[in-house]
């Protein structure tokens, strides 16, 4: 509650990121330790001491984990799909607000639906609006004014590496006068 969603959503990725490298150090645990209590025991065939413990280690784990941790995982799926509902609704409440204000689904979607989550339709025919006479000729006026803008900026950008040349220059000068300076006469 007092912190935001996406601190909320990273906070989620690096608990499950720690439970999985929990979860591998548990399994390497348990593999080192059958594999050695099978070499130690010379009674029964190695194979078979490792079955008896594997099917120990399921006994002793999996009820452990129908009782402690699936009822948690499923308590947080169920948080999880409560939000999900409630950010649906505001969304689709929002949606309907935006309508009834007189705005189209065009412009309520331009605003409020990110871009990653838009639904992507298979027509783009959609996309292209035709242009008007005056919106061709202020268009027109404004890839002139950009391209204006770029040779000016390619021609400051001839300047400023004039100049850095020179500075490397002098540079290289005032170091070749330190290196004499340091030697002995």
């Amino acid at each position: 509650e007092s912190t935001g969603e996406s601190v909320d959503n990273a906070l989620r990725a690096v608990v499950q990121a720690l439970g999985i490298l929990i979860g591998f150090g548990w399994e390497k645990s348990f593999d080192t330790a059958v594999a050695e209590v099978s070499e130690w025991t010379r009674v029964i065939p190695e194979s078979v001491t490792k079955l008896v413990l594997a099917l120990l280690i399921v006994l002793l784990v999996v009820p452990a984990w129908r009782l402690y941790i699936l009822p948690t995982i499923v308590l947080y799926e169920k948080m999880e799909e409560e939000e999900e509902r409630e950010e649906k609704e505001e969304f689709d409440e929002a949606r309907t607000r935006a309508l009834e204000s007189g705005k189209t689904l065009e412009e309520f979607e331009a605003l409020e639906v990110p871009l990653l989550t838009r639904e992507r339709s298979s027509k783009k025919s959609h996309l292209i609006k035709p242009i008007s006479g005056l919106e061709a000729v202020e268009l027109q006026r404004k890839v002139k004014a950009y391209e204006e803008q770029i040779a000016s900026l390619e021609e400051k950008n001839r300047g400023l590496e004039a100049s850095l040349q020179e500075f490397v220059a002098e540079l290289n000068e005032l170091q070749q006068m330190a290196d004499d300076l340091k030697q002995p006469a």
